[in-house]
């Protein structure tokens, strides 16, 4: 079962692959520039059967550059936009899809936004019923002409 925790692992390797670096959410000093920074949460989760929930997971990337240039800022959105929308995220034994990124700057930082959408399985609990071993039907088929009735064993 895929989990938040997975799914920002696979999206820190893929921008390791590529040569940058990831750092922890809870550091807030003292960190080498430029990085990342990841925040996963889950936006819903719908029921499509007993069994089964659609999942829809935002993905918040914030990159934090020493010299955070309009153009800095403007290539390393052009960058993600290559990592994350061209090929698929492996999370797990899933391939999941990035459809649509968005970005937007604040105080210098630059911020990438997506969303993940992936069925789960539920816990819902089977109830374990016990197992029929021997089935005896009786059929009653009618009455013969002779007024005695014709059972079947």
């Amino acid at each position: 079962m895929v989990n938040l925790h997975d799914i920002e692992s696979a999206v820190a390797e893929r921008l390791q692959s590529a040569g940058h670096t990831v750092t922890a959410a809870d550091v807030e000093e003292g960190f080498d520039k430029p990085t990342f920074f990841i925040d996963v949460f889950q936006n819903s989760a719908a029921k499509e059967n007993p069994f089964m929930e659609l999942v829809n997971v935002g993905v918040e990337l914030k990159y934090i550059h020493d010299n955070p240039t309009r153009e800095v800022l403007v290539k390393a959105a052009d960058a993600l936009m290559v990592l994350f929308t061209q090929a698929t995220l492996q999370v797990k034994d899933r391939f999941l899809t990035v459809h649509e990124m968005t970005f937007d700057t604040e105080n210098e930082v630059l911020f990438a936004y997506f969303e993940l959408e992936f069925m789960r399985e539920t816990s819902n609990i089977i109830p374990d019923y016990e197992k029929t071993q021997n089935l005896i039907i009786k059929i009653e088929t009618g009455v013969r002409a002779n007024g005695t009735s014709a059972d079947i064993d």
